[in-house]
């Protein structure tokens, strides 16, 4: 346990009157915070709601069944599946595949990511930011024939589509993190980052084009941009359901005979949170090509529009963004 945890406690005890305010906001700020950069900080007395007992009657009520819900194979057509199939609860809310899977055979869509901290994002949702709310995404798992394939007559049981996906939706919104070293660094205990941290966290703030696209309190995409993918299965393309085939559109005037000629595609891809990385992989990446993050890393400053992190990040500074990604930004673990 880090001296920041007392830093918490601290905050913790100021807003029951058990303890001076001094204690906690007199601290000068540590090296390097700027405005900007708190601006990428959670507040360490979080008053996010982490469980169903912790909401009032009426959303703690709608909770439980979003929570019943989630791993309850009678919403499937055909009894065989359920959310918590693929966003396996032990596993990070993920699968842990490079591919989907459900009954056994691969769906044709890209990896499963965590639904950790997922209502803390305004959206958009999905790999390619299909979806715009957080009640919104969940219609398409919830009616696509390789997941869920719900039915209307079967979802009126349960009071019908907009009420699971409501609260379903007031679930996931318990799947919330706390603050993280990072976040305490931010708020004035500089001792909450080891030196690692603190230099990997320099070279992501030197590296302009990471807080360009992981922006805000969770380090996240606003919008999808474009990447370029190489080695890409060929259900991406071919997806049978228009809910996939959303998920596969090429470049605008690009076919899939003439990526063969190019070595790659371009997607547009939402640049997902950097918190908590410890439950996002691996695998790495939008379909699961790389086994480490930073293989993953390199691989992604090839990118042409990320010229920037080639001419910043050697092995040995990946190895220093690696300790701030891991460790500085994994929030306190739930007790």
């Amino acid at each position: 346990m880090r001296l920041w945890h007392a830093f918490v406690i601290s905050r913790g005890l100021v807003g029951l009157g058990l303890a001076s305010p001094l204690v906690a906001f007199a601290t000068p700020p540590c090296p390097g915070v700027t405005p900007a950069l708190a601006a990428h900080a959670r507040p360490l007395h979080d008053p996010r709601v982490q469980s169903c007992d912790h909401l009032s009657a009426e959303e703690a009520a709608s909770c439980r069944r979003g929570k019943a819900h989630f791993s309850s194979r009678v919403l499937s057509a055909d009894g065989q599946v359920s959310c918590a199939s693929c966003h396996v609860p032990v596993s990070g809310f993920r699968d842990g595949l490079a591919r989907p899977r459900a009954r056994g055979v691969l769906i044709k869509a890209p990896r499963t990511p965590s639904l950790i901290d997922v209502a803390r994002t305004k959206g958009p949702f999905f790999w390619n930011g299909r979806a715009t709310s957080l009640k919104g995404q969940i219609f398409w798992p919830l009616y696509a024939t390789q997941e869920l394939g719900a039915t209307e007559a079967l979802l009126a049981r349960f009071g019908g589509a907009q009420a699971v996906a409501s609260d379903l939706a007031v679930f996931l919104q318990t799947l919330s993190t706390g603050p993280a070293p990072f976040d305490a660094y931010v708020a004035g205990h500089c001792g909450a980052l080891a030196p690692a941290e603190r230099r990997g966290l320099e070279l992501v703030l030197q590296t302009k084009k990471c807080t360009q696209c992981h922006k805000g309190t969770e380090f996240r995409g606003e919008k999808a941009e474009p990447m370029n993918y190489v080695n890409i299965p060929d259900f991406a393309f071919l997806g049978q359901e228009s809910s996939y085939s959303a998920d596969a559109q090429l470049a605008e005037g690009q076919t899939f005979a003439e990526v063969g000629t190019a070595g790659y595609v371009t997607l547009g891809s939402v640049p997902q949170t950097l918190r908590n990385l410890h439950l996002r992989g691996p695998p790495w990446g939008r379909y699961g090509s790389k086994a480490s993050l930073e293989d993953f890393l390199v691989s992604h400053g090839s990118q042409p529009q990320q010229s920037e992190l080639r001419a910043f990040w050697s092995r040995g500074e990946i190895a220093d963004v690696l300790a701030f990604l891991f460790v500085g930004l994994r929030s306190e673990e739930k007790e």
